[in-house]
């Protein structure tokens, strides 16, 4: 199993309360909007590179564990690299 985690990027887009995270630059292949409203982006083979996070403060602003989360284990990044791009949630 792979332990290394990978580093993530975010802009914040504050006139439209929407969050792009990324895990770096990849040619999107799909895009995939989950029950929570939060649109994953996979590349060509299948693997989660980024999320697209609408309604951001409005929404999660009370639900950030679950965000940190969700974030976490589909992106594999660490807790501490997630908290560290969601500091955008007043």
């Amino acid at each position: 199993m792979n332990n290394k985690h990978n580093k993530i990027t975010a802009d914040y887009d504050n006139s439209a309360d929407v969050m792009y995270f990324s895990t770096g630059c990849h040619s999107p292949d799909h895009y995939e909007e989950d029950a929570d409203g939060l649109v994953w982006r996979y590349d060509i083979d299948g693997i989660p590179y980024g999320v697209t996070i609408l309604d951001f403060n409005e929404y999660w602003s009370d639900k950030k564990t679950l965000l940190v989360k969700r974030i976490t284990k589909l992106l594999n990044v660490s807790k501490n690299e997630a908290l560290r791009v969601l500091q955008y949630i007043k």
